[in-house]
């Protein structure tokens, strides 16, 4: 299942982290992920952030979300791992009151720069999605699994966003 899988993938970075600088240049520099893990009732998105830290939200029934290179879970999440509240706090990035936004904590330090604009393959990738739910809302009847896989394909041919 989706859910297992992602519980699998969150086992692992616990266990073994992720690791290693994104360039020669700038060791300090650490990659994080996002994954999004689907079956046929549900989906989730989990984050990655420095060495073992995670976070995870619930896509429900009818609901679409796009993962593209960064963080995007806001305060919805369904868990975070055990210490990043606390490390969070210590650094500033929150203030250990007002409920902890994922992506304002660990993707803007703290800043609300940059919180709210989405652009290049994120929002274009937020746009398809959007426009293929529309039409699939307003098809009858419900659309083959071939038909989402073309539009699917479709998405990711689009080289002007910078999706692919």
């Amino acid at each position: 299942s989706a859910k297992h899988a992602m519980e699998t993938c969150i086992h692992f970075l616990e266990a073994y982290g992720q690791g290693g600088p994104c360039c020669k240049e700038d060791t300090d520099w650490s990659y994080e992920n996002s994954f999004l893990f689907a079956d046929a009732n549900e989906a989730y998105v989990s984050e990655t952030a420095g060495v073992r830290h995670w976070a995870w939200e619930r896509i429900g029934p009818g609901e679409y979300r796009n993962i593209s290179n960064g963080i995007s879970i806001r305060s919805n999440w369904g868990a975070v791992s055990k210490d990043i509240q606390s490390v969070c706090q210590k650094n500033g990035w929150w203030d250990g009151t007002s409920k902890f936004d994922w992506k304002r904590s660990v993707g803007t330090g703290g800043s609300v720069e940059g919180l709210e604009s989405c652009g290049g393959r994120e929002a274009a990738g937020l746009a398809h999605l959007k426009a293929m739910k529309a039409n699939s809302d307003t098809m009858q009847p419900i659309q083959s699994p071939r038909w989402w896989i073309e539009q699917m394909a479709d998405i990711l041919r689009d080289e002007g966003s910078g999706i692919c």
